[in-house]
């Protein structure tokens, strides 16, 4: 049992596991390192053992703060990591805007112009399209 408790609390998230992996991991480990009934100290270890494997202390804070169970955990940190990541593409866009624009034409087709200003089919709305 000592060599279970000794790997649970040293586990760390791998490169490209998944949340859920470290997850059933950590219940595993959990299960070799306590057994028997489970207890509310049981479930603070686990949960405690999950959130440091994490490795990443914004997180680990982050789901602290709601006080959760490992469960609740799990849950937290998902919706946490897809909120980081998609807010991180939207920082890794080119600094400089880009000289392209994207347009749909008159006919609903989508295509990319460089810099043109583009009027639409029959002239400019509440102008008449006879004057120049």
């Amino acid at each position: 049992m000592e060599r279970f408790r000794t790997e649970l609390r040293s586990c760390r998230r791998l490169a490209g596991e998944s949340l859920r992996q470290l997850y059933q991991d950590i219940c595993r480990l959990m299960a070799l390192s306590y057994p028997g009934p489970s207890s509310e100290l049981s479930y603070t270890v686990g949960r405690d053992c999950f959130v440091l494997a994490l490795n990443n202390q914004k997180l680990q804070v982050r789901i602290l703060e709601k006080e959760p169970t490992l469960e609740e955990a799990l849950k937290v940190a998902c919706r946490l990591e897809a909120l980081d990541k998609s807010a991180s593409h939207g920082e890794s866009v080119d600094e400089e805007p880009s000289q392209r624009k994207h347009v749909r034409t008159a006919m609903g087709n989508s295509e990319y112009v460089d810099n043109q200003v583009v009027a639409p089919v029959g002239g400019v709305e509440g102008r008449d399209s006879n004057v120049a």
